[in-house]
């Protein structure tokens, strides 16, 4: 165990690791009496295919087909991307492309995350956005399940409860879910802001501009 002094500290991790790290500071105690904010769980799936990518451009692609054809057993696919047309180096060997597949919790649980199921039901609608593709697709041979992971507490929830990660530019930094922290904690993540990757940036950087002006007055 090893005690580390410093004039700030910005708390940046998920929300149930803040809540634990305040939660015993002295005079913050009450943090733990706060209602714990539900997590949503995702999945995510890859496969490796010989080049080209069905698609050519460098963005994700949303699942805006209406909650009937979303987060179900037959349509599992929140959103798809793939990485190696944004970026070769690193994501797929030459002649190779890179396919990542998210999948939300409902979906997941009504595979009852079923490595085998999830697939083929993935590779189902797969072939139905890109029908060019679909016989490659549908061949485990050509398209490679390379790995499948169920990733728990991946996001706080976004709405419906008190504290919902849904602020867009972010909450107060100097305050956990409207409790005033120490002078010189401040507090970062999706859970301050909103549940997305932006929201944890945005958080970061509200926190290290709170922390360096927090600095320089102390300094003078």
């Amino acid at each position: 165990e090893r005690v580390v002094k410093a004039s700030s500290v910005v708390i940046a991790t998920d929300e149930m690791v803040s809540r634990r790290l305040l939660g015993n500071v002295d005079g913050l105690n009450k943090i733990n009496d706060l209602p714990v904010l539900s997590q949503r769980s995702v999945g995510c799936i890859y496969y490796a295919f010989p080049s080209p990518a069905p698609l050519q451009e460098p963005i994700l692609i949303l699942n805006g087909e209406g909650n009937e054809s979303r987060n179900s057993k037959d349509f599992p696919i929140n959103n798809v991307c793939f990485p190696s047309v944004v970026q070769q180096n690193g994501y797929a060997p030459d002649g190779y492309e890179l396919c990542s597949v998210s999948m939300l919790e409902n979906a997941i649980n009504e595979h009852s995350r079923d490595i085998e199921s999830l697939d083929s039901s993935v590779r189902n609608q797969l072939a139905k956005w890109f029908p060019s593709h679909a016989s490659q697709i549908m061949d485990e041979s050509t398209w490679e399940l390379k790995g499948i992971y169920f990733i728990n507490n991946a996001q706080p929830c976004h709405f419906e409860e008190d504290g919902s990660a849904n602020i867009h530019g972010g909450r107060d930094c100097t305050k956990y879910r409207g409790i005033p922290l120490t002078p010189g904690i401040f507090v970062a993540g999706d859970h301050v802001a909103t549940s997305t990757f932006n929201g944890a940036l945005e958080s970061g950087v509200n926190a290290g501009e709170a922390a360096s002006s927090f600095l320089q007055v102390i300094r003078f």
